[in-house]
């Protein structure tokens, strides 16, 4: 019995702990981002690639625009974080020009993620 009530206790623990976890945005591929070349990798191979759509788009006049791919992911609420972000600049023909932003994975306490958004 007191077994039982042992398992019983872990279990819901665990599923605690599960449903206070979040993920935000597109989850992509990150080792896709080396095979991107600027001037040749057009829009639709970069998300070939990545295996993900962007999850926002900045367009600018001149019809050029970025593109913006973030996953955000928090395994331990307020304890561990893994961030990535990625953002590319595509010409009006929607051919890559520059990479502005590389993703980088991010873990850690709350108070390192919390100085490292300060910095």
């Amino acid at each position: 019995m007191l077994k039982a009530l042992v398992k019983q206790g872990l279990a819901l623990g665990l599923l605690g702990l599960l449903a206070a976890c979040y993920s935000t945005g597109n989850h992509f591929r990150v080792s896709g981002v080396n095979d991107l070349v600027v001037g040749q990798t057009t829009h639709t191979e970069a998300i070939d690639l990545l295996q993900a759509e962007p999850t926002n788009y900045y367009r600018q006049s001149n019809g050029s625009y970025l593109a913006l791919w973030v996953f955000s992911k928090s395994v331990i609420p307020d304890g561990i974080y893994i961030e990535r972000e990625l953002l590319l600049e595509f010409d009006a023909a929607q051919r890559l020009v520059a990479i502005k932003k590389k993703p980088a994975v991010t873990t850690g306490t709350a108070a390192n993620h919390h100085n490292e958004l300060r910095h």
